[in-house]
């Protein structure tokens, strides 16, 4: 029978939770996160409102017989994609790039149908090299440093045909750390303080007057330039952005005019910590800064000007995870993080120092989720992700995962991982906000509580549970709650005991794929004090 009053003596039984889980919020104190948002999450999504253990990989190649350090998605003449990995050790004795074509039979055995490209005698790429591919005018290049030609995979005015075209050392091209392609030019970084530019459809032809010195001598050298917008370069340096504008104003041949393109600053707030960390959509930026995960965007200029103004967001995309960011390896990441964006969602793959492997690569990736606008969550692989290429595979562009090792794995597929060595269940965790029913400093008897959820293509899926208790401290026992049918929803109740407290927070632990709905605890007073539902 429900009470529908109370007397001074009675303890009232209020109910606090979430209806529903959009993203996680690690910085903050638990007990001060709004509604709806957790304090942790692992290896899990959000969608609809509800918390999903993140789907798995499947293997795409085998066969491989030496390292690889880079990857991207390549075109051929008649439009075929390609995932070209780039690699090859004087001390290995490989010294090829292998190219898988989509969509293909997984896994791929490379040797049996790739396409291998073997580099000219006494040319490598290695780890040291911190290689770039780009595609421009129908040819591949490969970066290697300031202190190696580029390798080139050259087309024809009909197109690339990787079955028959082979790797060349390119002697015009300036050494660089990296190029990109924009206006019908390759731009690359020819020093530390200089950005160059081919002629326009012309990549054998670089004239001086399309140099540009970006602050030169100023100790802040160049890191990284990313192509934004239709006529613009953005050049991350180490403790600062510029941005040229106008690059279709730059010299040719044919009009004998002299660039009238302006370098502007974007921000000295800060620089850019990884050069591969950098990822575009619309007119958003996103990157790993030295002073956390970064946002460039735009604005209208003053009085309604159509006139672009590029701003940084006032605080860092990865304030809300700041305690996250902590742990980073900023000098591993340096030449190892990645960004892509990839369904709606920024993903950074870094090394984070609490988790084994962080000097030599990375382990971890964190995943922003742009329809929420909140951090989705912090994903784990059997495979550390040291490349993340975006492609085509079939009809939809697809997310893929290389390992160095020569592993390349094909994201958010099926229900587990691909794991050499072990099990390929995944581990889901997320771990609530704390509940303090509306009152702050009140202790509560905590009675009971409730969460619905479900498990996904699987009956053995299975969610543990650890309610605790703060000031005073108390925890009770993990539990596991289970069902012997897949894709059911389930409503599990549980005991809460007589844990005491401020506030309480629930740990969930996944094993297999399963959804979390929502989650409620009901308590009471422990001093006969009235508090009111949130």
């Amino acid at each position: 029978m429900r009470y529908k009053s109370f007397g001074r003596n009675d303890d009232q039984v209020t109910r606090d939770g979430d209806p529903a889980f959009l993203g996680f919020v690690s910085r903050l104190d638990p007990g001060i996160i709004d509604p709806n948002y957790a304090s942790g999450a692992e290896n899990m999504r959000f969608d609809r409102g509800v918390a999903i253990t993140r789907k798995g990989t499947q293997l795409m190649t085998t066969g491989s017989t030496a390292p690889f350090y880079a990857a991207a998605m390549v075109t051929n003449s008649v439009g075929t994609n390609f995932i070209l990995q780039a690699g090859g050790s004087s001390t290995s004795g490989w010294d090829s790039t292998d190219i898988l074509q989509l969509p293909a039979t997984l896994p791929f055995t490379l040797g049996t149908g790739a396409v291998t490209n073997t580099y000219p005698v006494g040319e490598t790429v290695v780890e040291g090299d911190n290689p770039f591919i780009v595609q421009a005018k129908n040819s591949i290049f490969i970066f290697r440093g300031f202190n190696k030609d580029p390798l080139e995979i050259a087309g024809t005015v009909s197109g690339i045909d990787l079955s028959s075209n082979s790797v060349t050392v390119n002697t015009v091209i300036p050494n660089s750390t990296m190029g990109v392609y924009i206006g019908s030019r390759l731009a690359v970084i020819q020093d530390r303080y200089n950005i160059a530019f081919s002629n326009a459809g012309d990549l054998t032809t670089w004239q001086p007057a399309n140099v540009f010195p970006i602050n030169q001598g100023d100790n802040d050298p160049i890191v990284a330039i990313s192509p934004y917008a239709e006529d613009m370069l953005l050049i991350f340096k180490t403790r600062s952005v510029f941005i040229l504008t106008n690059i279709s104003t730059l010299y040719s041949p044919s009009s004998g005019s002299s660039p009238v393109s302006v370098t502007q600053e974007v921000t000295r707030q800060h620089g850019l910590a990884a050069r591969d960390s950098i990822a575009q959509v619309g007119d958003q930026v996103f990157y790993l800064s030295t002073s956390g995960i970064s946002a460039i965007t735009n604005s209208v200029g003053a009085g309604g000007s159509s006139i672009r103004i590029l701003k940084v967001v006032d605080d860092p995309l990865s304030a809300p995870i700041d305690d996250l960011v902590d742990k980073i390896n900023y000098t591993t990441a340096a030449t190892k993080a990645v960004g892509v964006y990839y369904d709606n969602k920024y993903i950074l793959a870094l090394p984070m120092t609490d988790r084994a492997g962080h000097t030599e690569g990375n382990n971890s990736l964190l995943q922003y989720n742009m329809l929420n606008h909140a951090w989705e969550s912090r994903d784990h692989y059997p495979v550390n992700p040291d490349m993340l290429v975006t492609a085509m595979f079939g009809d939809q562009m697809r997310l893929m995962m290389g390992n160095k090792t020569g592993t390349l794995l094909l994201c958010e597929q099926g229900d587990t991982d691909y794991n050499p060595s072990g099990s390929g269940t995944i581990a889901g965790k997320l771990t609530t906000r704390a509940y303090q029913h509306n009152t702050f400093g009140d202790v509560k008897k905590y009675r009971s509580g409730v969460f619905n959820w479900a498990t996904i293509n699987d009956a053995s899926s299975t969610v543990s549970y650890v309610p605790t208790a703060y000031d005073p401290d108390s925890s009770l026992s993990s539990r596991t709650a289970s069902t012997t049918t897949a894709n059911e929803s389930v409503h599990t109740p549980f005991s809460l005991g007589r844990l005491r407290g401020q506030r309480i927070q629930i740990e969930f632990n996944t094993s297999g794929r399963v959804e979390i709905k929502n989650v409620w605890v009901h308590g009471s007073s422990a001093g006969r004090h009235e508090f009111q539902t949130s």
